[in-house]
């Protein structure tokens, strides 16, 4: 049975460059404007299948790109939902990130954002062991209510229990 295909497998760049090309030009434009214009303020390597990207629109939005086989799906938090000028400008700055010479078009210092590791794998590795089942869980929980306080700039006092 092959392996199921990676966000930075051999054909990444490509099939989501297919992607992109998908997207209505005005749509892709915009991304692409919002990617030069330093507007995705995190790239975060999630897991194999998945990237996620904040971005700074009307409010914070926040995208998922994931790596299904053949292709590539997207969500994003803002009204649209999906393949939205969000989505365009994590897939730039992801693609640029895979192969920096795929968009010559793309002012290559503006996508240069940091990619970076899933926390679990960071605490980890600081620990110099595998997190516990409680402790990944704990983290989950930690990292759901910072990104509801960086979308909203507010924590709830029922969300500070969940802990």
């Amino acid at each position: 049975m092959p392996a199921s295909p990676t966000i930075d497998s051999p054909d990444a760049a490509a099939t989501l460059a297919e992607h992109l090309v998908g997207l209505d030009p005005a749509t892709y434009q915009r991304g692409e404007d919002y990617a030069s214009g330093r507007r995705v303020g995190k790239l975060d390597r999630v897991n194999d299948q998945r990237v996620r990207g904040e971005v700074r629109g009307t409010r914070i939005y926040f995208v998922d790109l994931i790596r299904t086989d053949p292709g590539w799906q997207s969500r994003c938090t803002c009204p649209v939902e999906r393949d939205c000028k969000h989505v365009a400008a994590v897939a730039l700055l992801w693609l640029a990130h895979l192969n920096p010479h795929v968009l010559p078009d793309v002012h290559a210092q503006a996508l240069t954002a940091p990619v970076r590791e899933p926390p679990e794998r960071v605490l980890a590795e600081k620990l110099g062991r595998a997190l516990t089942k409680d402790e990944s869980a704990f983290l989950g929980k930690l990292t759901s209510l910072h990104n509801g306080y960086r979308q909203s700039g507010r924590v709830a006092p029922v969300e500070l229990a969940k802990l």
